[in-house]
Formats: C-alpha cells, structure tokens, sequence
C-alpha cells in the first residue's frame, strides 16, 4: 500500500463525531438545508445534481447552508462529471465548500475543485483566512493541479486544526492539500 497513513488518526475519530448530515443535491430538497442567496433563476436541481449558470461579470454563486456546527467537523462534499465551462477567460470557476467560523479573528476556511483563468489549469485549492493581531485579513493556502472529473473535497477540523483532503475519482486515499 502506497498510501500514507498519517492521517489515519481521522478516520477513527470521525466515527466518534455526534451527529451526521447526508444532502443528496440530486433529489433532496435544497430549499431545506440551503439558501439561494436570493437567486433562484441561475441555480437549478436536475438528476445529476445541481446546476449553477454564471453570466458575464456576475460575482460567485453559492448555495448557502442553513445548518451550525459545533466543535470538532468533518465534512465531506463528493462531485461526479464534473462539468465546468469557462467561455470567458474570468477568476475561477468550479464548486467548493467553505466554512466560516463564528471567531474573534474572522476565521473562513474554503476547499474547492476549480478550474483558473484559462481552461488547462485545473485546480485543487484550499485556503484558511483570518484577521491577524495588526487588523489586516491573511490568506495563507495551497493548490494542486488537478484534473479529474469526480472525486472529494474533505474538510476536517480536530481541536484547533484543520485539514484539507482530496480524493480523486473513486480513490479511497484522500491526500493533504492544506
């Protein structure tokens, strides 16, 4: 086995983790759990699963979750066929999760699998912003050139780190991006 096992130590202490949450964007009901951001017209569900339109200049697009979390997480986001279209040469576009954390420093965590600027640079990226003892916002992070279709974004939290994980297609070994 080829794998690190480094990060085993995850795996055993997510099954101790109090509650679960499972949301199928393919057929579970995203006005439950989720927030369209006042947007109904370029999000909708179909039976892949959702599908985001972005416009010209228009700024991200995001389903909000309605749901907290305390303490420890681990949090998994699977996508299939990714399908990521980019006419235009803009930002990034692609699908992520981010969390933000109701702390003293502003704390927001994103994972995302996207595709940057042009359509050959495909990208794993996770980033950790905070507010530093000066007031100025960091964003201190990592990517990986990425270029499958399917696969996990991972985002886990045990006591005060937090770990970024990406599994490839059907791979049962996540790697570290941040």
């Amino acid at each position: 086995d080829l794998a690190s096992r480094t990060l085993d130590f995850l795996e055993e202490t997510s099954l101790k983790l109090q509650a679960e949450f499972h949301h199928d964007f393919r057929k579970d009901s995203l006005r439950k759990h989720f927030d369209l951001v006042g947007d109904e017209t370029s999000t909708k569900q179909t039976g892949n699963g959702v599908q985001t339109k972005l416009v010209g200049e228009e700024g991200v697009k995001e389903l909000r979750s309605l749901l907290q979390i305390y303490g420890d997480f681990d949090m998994t986001a699977r996508f299939q066929d990714l399908d990521i279209l980019m006419p235009d040469p803009r930002w990034s576009a692609g699908i992520g999760v981010r969390v933000v954390l109701d702390s003293s420093t502003d704390d927001t965590l994103g994972f995302y699998r996207t595709l940057e600027r042009n359509a050959d640079n495909r990208r794993a990226t996770f980033f950790h912003s905070f507010r530093a003892p000066d007031g100025s916002l960091k964003y201190p992070g990592n990517f990986v050139v990425e270029q499958s279709r399917s696969g996990r974004l991972r985002l886990s939290r045990r006591g005060s780190t937090f770990y970024a994980l990406y599994a490839a297609d059907e791979s049962t070994n996540f790697r570290l991006i941040g």
